[in-house]
């Protein structure tokens, strides 16, 4: 796990300065070695600078012989991740013999051989770019989910692919234009999700998940080669009913992500996900191989049976404090500001990074977390249970609506909301009086809505709603999110869950997801291979219960003299004044979004 950065310069003027300042700036992503390609071609009469430089986090083979850039004899690549099968592909390769023992040499001698159809045999995270001197082309990749970011800056003299937004800024020694358009959604909206290829500027882009992008060095183009990516479907070797071929993806894919030459760890939260994770570990007698790490969150219930399930297994976790409250005020603006784009506080985000911070003296370097499991398999009521619903009415199916409805007769306000969302066709909007305080038409506040969260109108089966949030909506921004997070601390995260594998259990039948009371069935049934656990069938796990209003209340001055000093607020906000922001009577959820914009601003504000 680690950072690069990767300049193609035809301007004259490549600084190599700027780009060891721009490489140093992600020391954070790869505090264990650095190195640097730094070529001169004349390609099309003009001298073209390509530099690649790469900032490394040692995971598997800890020795130098696997830095990078590294060059094989076709190309020359950088990456940031794990290839879980690079033995596999290590086994397939013709000629001579591997020097390394890592996935670095494999991946770019399999790349090298195999062109961009090699891709799409990975299994793992990751962001690479290829050098290819024969061709005259970088060729940009990113992994099936997204979990690692590749950023992109185009313009008529430079390529720019980086792992961080604030080294693209710092080698171009200026900033960017932020989209009022998603400002604004962010602002009014109760969810706003970025397109997977977009960011929040508008410079700068994303290779989409699973994508594979190609820059012609002579027609100094950039286009799309495909994706890696395929619609779920029946693939004839699954049976998705059938639990126990679930529980063996599920082994394979567990088992996969504890390669690693550094201590491992795992976030157990008292969820179904993470004690899942758990329950394999301990069939497999893996447990002694990795520390068991438990948030501690003010005696929570989730604290309570994430220590309970340790204890199932008889090991003992490393305990840690997460403070409900998310910390101080000044490690709530670090966190913000690491984001490098607005997010709206909440536990994910705040109490997550408070837990990597924990533990970073503990010299745990790789973390196995649950994300995924919930848009895979189904577990957000708020979010799937009014598709489901819809699907239900359309298909007659008297029987699981009622199954449903008499499981959550003690969740009463939770199934109205998803009735009435499934009987208006969209999910809420957001708060128009924000919409209304800032200037913001009906018009405009609906569209938005509709704009930046793919679920907004409720269309289409549960299936195609859970893709939609896999790759458009609300995974992308917990992948933000934890990979900022973990790389902070120089740790990196790992989610069996995320296998490509498993992709295909979106497209499982309903009741496999909502029965009853439960959601995610098919696989709180996995546990039963494992003679059960305390986890099962809790029915709701409680999260990190982070309340922003206690935090903007108690920190107000502080919060509204940063959003006074934020240039992109006062910018795209004229209307938003110092009275308004120090009225007792502007809404706090305003003056948490604002805090949000100003504190993530330094990474990507114009001059």
């Amino acid at each position: 796990m680690c950072g690069f950065f990767v300049v193609c310069d035809r301007s004259g003027a490549f600084d190599s300065g700027r780009f060891e300042a721009a490489l140093d700036s992600m020391v954070h992503r790869g505090p264990d070695d650095a190195g640097t390609s730094i070529v001169c071609e004349e390609i099309g009469g003009r001298n073209v600078t390509i530099a690649l430089g790469h900032r490394r986090l040692a995971i598997i083979d800890l020795d130098h012989r696997s830095a990078q850039p590294y060059a094989v004899p076709g190309s020359t690549m950088v990456f940031n991740g794990e290839i879980y099968n690079f033995r596999d592909l290590a086994a397939k390769l013709v000629g001579p013999p591997l020097t390394t023992t890592g996935d670095t040499e494999v991946l770019a001698r399999w790349i090298d051989n195999e062109g961009i159809d090699g891709y799409s045999a990975l299994i793992g995270q990751w962001a690479a770019v290829h050098h290819r001197p024969s061709d005259r082309s970088l060729i940009l990749a990113r992994d099936y989910f997204g979990k690692k970011p590749l950023f992109v800056y185009h313009d008529k003299d430079r390529l720019i692919a980086s792992s961080t937004i604030k080294a693209i800024a710092i080698f171009l020694g200026r900033g960017f234009t932020h989209r009022r358009d998603f400002l604004t959604s962010f602002i009014v909206s109760y969810g706003s999700f970025l397109p997977s290829e977009e960011t929040h500027l508008e410079e700068v882009c994303q290779v989409p998940p699973g994508g594979i992008e190609s820059f012609d060095m002579e027609t100094w183009t950039l286009q799309s080669q495909g994706s890696i990516i395929r619609q779920p479907g029946h693939a004839a070797d699954i049976d998705l009913n059938d639990d126990e071929a679930l529980f063996s993806l599920l082994e394979k894919a567990v088992l996969a992500r504890l390669v690693s030459d550094r201590p491992v760890g795992l976030f157990v939260s008292g969820g179904v996900d993470s004690t899942l994770i758990l329950s394999i570990l301990h069939k497999n007698d893996c447990l002694d191989a990795l520390t068991c790490i438990v948030g501690d969150t003010e005696n929570s219930p989730d604290s309570r049976y994430a220590k309970e399930a340790a204890r199932h297994v008889g090991v003992q976790p490393l305990v840690v404090p997460v403070e409900y409250s998310g910390g101080s005020f000044d490690h709530v603006v670090s966190v913000l500001a690491h984001q490098e784009r607005p997010f709206a506080l909440n536990g994910n985000l705040v109490a997550m990074a408070q837990l990597y911070r924990r533990i970073v003296d503990s010299n745990i370097k790789v973390v196995l977390d649950g994300s995924g499991a919930d848009e895979i398999f189904g577990g957000y009521w708020d979010r799937y249970a009014p598709f489901a619903i819809r699907e239900a009415v359309s298909c007659g199916d008297a029987r699981w609506l009622a199954a449903i409805g008499w499981g959550n007769r003690s969740q009463l306000p939770r199934l109205r909301h998803a009735i009435r969302l499934a009987a208006q066709g969209r999910q809420l909007p957001g708060d128009a009086d924000i919409a209304e305080l800032i200037g913001l038409s009906s018009l405009d506040f609906e569209r938005l809505g509709l704009r930046f969260d793919p679920l907004a109108k409720i269309s289409g089966p549960l299936d195609q709603a859970q893709d939609s949030d896999i790759f458009r909506g609300r995974l992308q921004d917990w992948l933000w999110q934890n990979d900022r997070n973990s790389m902070a601390c120089s740790i990196e995260c790992r989610s069996p869950f995320m296998d490509r594998r498993l992709h295909p259990y979106v497209k499982g039948r309903r009741a496999n997801k909502f029965r009853g009371s439960f959601n995610k069935f098919l696989l709180r049934k996995a546990f039963d291979h494992v003679g059960g656990f305390p986890t099962q069938w809790r029915k709701q796990k409680q999260g990190f219960s982070y309340q922003p209003t206690e935090f903007l209340a108690a920190n107000r001055d502080r919060v509204v003299d940063l959003i006074e000093q934020s240039h992109v607020l006062a910018q795209n906000f004229p209307r938003i004044s110092a009275d308004m922001l120090r009225n007792p009577a502007t809404p706090l959820p305003m003056l948490g979004k604002l805090f949000a914009v100003a504190a993530s601003e330094p990474a990507g504000s114009p001059n």
